[in-house]
């Protein structure tokens, strides 16, 4: 059976997103804007699209829909490099070499090959992915999500590193 979620919790999401969405129009469409202050709004946008995404999951539960985890994903595995993009250009450095290096979104497009696997499953096949997916069962989004874990954990290392590394140069 399934069980419907509180209406409370989908009213606080969608206040999250109305309220996350204003932040980040104040921050991508500002006069004289700075390209940090964009970088900074699409950082705030994974979120958006995280809770987005899981509201469209949980609450209408389709099956038909749920190759959008794995968009999610994929859009989630970006999350790396515009991070270090943001650092570096609130420390006046370079971070073209870092949109240019195609490796670092691979894991993305790896993510968003996996929204094939939902795509081309049968109507029968999509329920009990549905099922298996809210359970915590499904073999692929799990491995999904713990590499998304993983990811995320690196580059805010790396990034963390970068910040001491350029207040210890800023300090000498």
């Amino acid at each position: 059976m399934v069980q419907v979620p509180n209406a409370a919790l989908l009213h606080v999401n969608l206040l999250a997103i109305f309220v996350l969405l204003i932040l980040i129009f104040s921050l991508v469409f500002r006069k004289n804007n700075v390209k940090a202050n964009v970088l900074l709004g699409l950082l705030l946008f994974y979120t958006v699209s995280t809770i987005s995404l899981n509201v469209i999951s949980i609450f209408l539960h389709q099956p038909r829909l749920l190759f959008l985890n794995a968009i999610n994903a994929a859009i989630n595995f970006t999350f790396g490099p515009v991070l270090l993009s943001y650092l570096a250009f609130i420390q006046g450095k370079s971070s073209s070499w870092l949109i240019k290096d195609f490796r670092h979104f691979i894991p993305a497009l790896l993510a968003l090959f996996c929204s094939f696997y939902y795509l081309a499953a049968s109507d029968g096949q999509s329920m009990g992915l549905m099922k298996q997916m809210h359970a915590g069962e499904d073999p692929l989004s799990n491995t999904l999500a713990a590499l998304l874990l993983l990811h995320f954990g690196l580059y805010v290392f790396r990034g963390w590193k970068s910040v001491t590394d350029y207040r210890d140069k800023a300090t000498e």
